[in-house]
């Protein structure tokens, strides 16, 4: 019979080929040594290993069993943690993907609330009111050859508390680019005539006559006032015209609160209304002109006829012409066309020949002046 072949592991094994073989190789009683015999590829092996090695062999091999399934295990445990884990941060990313907008409105939502609680409302700072003059030095007021007595005089005059109390509108209407600007705004303007019409009118009336009076003088600008020097005579006009052009700015229409130059000259579609107000000055009506026949009209050229019973004043040569113009468009009788009898027969008051120019063309004092 062939070899019997060896185990795959383990040392060679002895080679028995009959039960006597076996009894030769054992010398100890058979009954007492308990081999395991095992089935080789049909041939008969002989596990020459002691029962307590091999146990111990068997032992060691199921602890490298364990050893393998508990890392196994381990690592499935590991896997299946990971994966519960990530499973976890995927739903707290999900969660917190749908709760972030929740979040991002949180503080916005108390940003709105609390808003109008922690920021004062700062109202803007409006603009200085217009002021007369103002794009005048004083050596504008010097004739040439002469010396600063004028000059002086309309620093002083300007500067006046009380000047600046009555803030003539009279002294703006054709002196003040800023005023210019002011029509073209009504809450611009509106301020304006609220400032010039808080003004105690007869105090100022008196006051500025005064002025008038000592512009003359020859200490002050009449040199000026005698050669006619144009922004000496606006100013000597300015005063002179005040208590009727306040009387005119400052009325207001009963119908709607409003101040009926405002609404003059802020009238984009009827500009014709706000040219009125530059007659006192020695400008009449311009010939296309179209007044509107409203209460606003009518009672400004009642303020001017009574004023032209002062035959000084400029309007007193121009009243009669734009009084029958008005008529022409409202009705024979909408407004008086004849002069009130004469107050006085002093000296007219005079109007610089290149007002008169200015306003013609539609500029006055550098100033787009709308007719």
């Amino acid at each position: 019979m062939p070899a019997v072949a060896a185990l795959p592991h383990g040392p060679a094994l002895p080679q028995i080929t009959s039960i006597s073989h076996l009894d030769e190789a054992i010398s100890v009683p058979a009954a007492e040594i308990q081999i395991p015999i095992t089935s080789y590829l049909g041939r008969i092996v002989v596990d020459s290993k002691e029962p307590e090695l091999r146990r111990r062999q068997n032992d060691e091999d199921e602890d490298e069993d364990e050893d393998e399934s508990s890392t196994s295990t381990s690592e499935e445990d590991d896997e299946r943690t990971t994966s519960r884990e990530n499973g976890q941060r995927s739903t707290r990313s999900e969660d917190d993907g749908e709760s972030e907008p929740t979040r991002s409105r949180s503080p916005t939502s108390v940003v709105t609330i609390s808003a109008p609680e922690t920021t004062p409302t700062i109202s803007p700072t409006p603009s200085p009111l217009p002021q007369p003059f103002d794009d005048s030095i004083p050596s504008d007021f010097r004739l040439e050859g002469e010396d600063n007595s004028c000059p002086n005089f309309m620093t002083n005059l300007l500067a006046d508390p009380t000047f600046q109390e009555c803030y003539p509108l009279s002294m703006m209407l054709t002196s003040s680019t800023a005023f210019f600007r002011a029509q073209q705004n009504l809450f611009s303007i509106v301020r304006v005539l609220d400032e010039t019409c808080r003004a105690d009118v007869a105090y100022c009336a008196n006051y500025l006559g005064e002025v008038a009076r000592n512009l003359t003088a020859e200490e002050n600008c009449r040199a000026e006032y005698q050669a006619n020097h144009s922004l000496t005579m606006l100013a000597y006009n300015g005063t002179r015209t005040y208590e009727m052009l306040y009387a005119a700015t400052c009325l207001q229409d009963p119908d709607t609160d409003m101040y009926c130059y405002a609404s003059a000259v802020t009238n984009a579609t009827n500009p014709s209304d706000g040219r009125f107000y530059f007659m006192p000055f020695g400008p009449g009506l311009p010939g296309a002109s179209t007044p509107s026949c409203s209460w606003c009209t009518q009672r400004t050229m009642a303020i001017f006829h009574s004023a032209s019973a002062d035959r000084s004043q400029a309007i007193s040569a121009t009243y009669v012409d734009a009084a029958h113009q008005v008529n022409t468009i409202c009705g024979p009788n909408f407004v008086n066309t004849t002069l009130p009898s004469p107050e006085s027969a002093s000296r007219a008051l005079a109007v610089p020949m290149h007002i008169m120019a200015l306003f013609s063309v539609g500029v006055a004092i550098g100033m787009h002046v709308v007719l």
